[in-house]
């Protein structure tokens, strides 16, 4: 029943953050006067519904869309003849995404100097379409994503790097557009909601400088790891031997208007909304979303969810009572040089937070625990996320995997699974980061008793 309810939480929770509405909204209320028509450009995990959503505000005003270039995580051939729709790679760019790059790259000149452009953004634009500036190798730009994903960085600092050798990072989309009017719409997958940093920022001005980029880099370790050329870039740059991106203020930006249409905050809000609807009462909020190592966020956030268990009982809540916490965040997981397993923030976090669950039983065995991303793929993953009670650390331990030992290795996806605790959706269409949605229930009376931790 609890498994259940969670799940219903999370798809309403997807059905409250639908891009295809949010944009439909946002461009029902822009003013769309252009000479030249109207085109759009939709990139990132959300590109297909946001750019549905475009079309069909401009049908309901009586507009139409003239040329458009869409670049997803998947393919699909659901759209009219004027649209080009490609197919991009993720997390790591591939020869998918170097080849969207490319035919962006061939398909702006065909737009009208004053035709008004629909840029739309979302999650994942970063490696969906993904090709060096001219001063590095293809391969060491995927280098480098691989280095930032596996530092363990968060994705401010990820983005900050990547998006400096990305042809069309860094405000560069803006550049090659101008001074066409751009109207730029972002679904938000950055916590801080800085419109430089989703999507590695196309139509955004880059505020860091060359000599900040490195900074960042030596202080998430990696600085020295990256490819010779990309050092030699930045030194470049340092010492004005090249240009440095365009920036904030740039008259480049003059034209470009910018509006988030979705982000993190919506989705904590509409999974409270939903788990009230639901019959959970009561809902608390999780003002300061989870950040930092996914582990130590999955054993702490158990700890005080026993503790509020406690809380309940303590107050005198019925045992029917059907208590929810909410959360959102992004975590992150730093791999190391040590050989790895399967996983991602999501499904590490939930199995960190089971084994916490499971040192404080009985006092823990009225609560249970999703994590998922809301783009429907946590990692390289075939899972959204997990659900975990205090009862799946042994389920896993009576599979013969060894818990403990899964989670020292980041393999959380085999353990889980062998437990029959992974959520599995399938790509969502959207991405807002992440979302944590606890059910408790009061403690039993003989679990108040004080009680020696399992492993103790």
């Amino acid at each position: 029943m609890t498994r259940g309810l969670l799940e219903s939480i999370f798809r309403e929770t997807l059905a409250g953050v639908d891009p295809y509405r949010a944009t439909r909204d946002a461009v029902g209320e822009l003013t769309l006067e252009s000479p030249d028509g109207i085109a759009a450009i939709a990139i990132g995990k959300g590109a297909h519904a946001m750019l549905h959503g475009a079309m069909d505000a401009l049908r309901e005003r009586d507009l139409s869309l003239d040329t458009a270039f869409v670049v997803g995580p998947d393919d699909y051939a659901d759209f009219p003849p004027c649209v080009r729709a490609l197919r991009g790679d993720h997390p790591v760019p591939g020869g998918r995404s170097r080849f969207a790059a490319d035919e962006l790259e061939r398909w702006l000149p065909s737009l009208g100097a004053e035709q008004r452009v629909l840029v739309l953004v979302s999650g994942g634009a970063t490696s969906l379409m993904a090709a060096p500036i001219t001063d590095i190798p293809a391969d060491d730009l995927v280098r480098v994503f691989e280095l930032v994903l596996a530092s363990g960085t968060d994705i401010v600092t990820m983005n900050a790097i990547r998006k400096r050798i990305l042809r069309f990072g860094a405000g560069r989309l803006a550049v090659a557009l101008a001074p066409r009017p751009v109207d730029l719409l972002l679904v938000s997958d950055v916590l801080t909601n800085d419109a430089a940093a989703i999507g590695s920022g196309p139509c955004t001005g880059d505020s860091l400088t060359a000599a900040k980029i490195r900074r960042m880099a030596d202080r998430a370790g990696f600085f020295d790891a990256l490819p010779p050329a990309v050092r030699e870039y930045l030194d470049d740059v340092y010492h004005q031997r090249k240009p440095e991106t365009p920036k904030p203020g740039s008259t480049l930006f003059r034209t470009v208007s910018t509006r988030i249409v979705l982000s993190n905050s919506d989705a904590v809000r509409r999974a409270a909304d939903g788990a009230t609807r639901l019959g959970a009462s009561p809902v608390r909020i999780i003002q300061r979303p989870l950040v930092g190592e996914a582990q130590r966020a999955g054993s702490e956030l158990a700890m005080r969810l026993i503790a509020w268990c406690q809380q309940l009982a303590t107050a005198g809540e019925s045992p029917d009572t059907l208590a929810c916490t909410v959360a959102g965040g992004e975590t992150t997981v730093t791999l190391g040089a040590a050989a790895t397993g399967l996983g991602g923030r999501c499904q590490e976090l939930a199995l960190a937070a089971a084994r916490e669950l499971h040192r404080f039983r009985p006092r823990s065995d009225s609560i249970a625990l999703l994590a998922a991303g809301t783009d429907g793929r946590d990692g390289p993953t075939d899972a959204a996320g997990a659900i975990v009670t205090a009862t799946t650390w042994s389920e896993i331990a009576a599979t013969g995997i060894d818990p403990e030992r899964a989670l020292a290795a980041h393999d959380s996806w085999t353990a889980l699974d062998s437990a029959g605790a992974l959520l599995r959706t399938g790509l969502t269409g959207t991405n807002v980061n992440d979302l944590i949605v606890a059910i408790v229930r009061p403690a039993v009376a003989d679990a108040l008793v004080p009680t020696r931790a399992a492993g103790a």
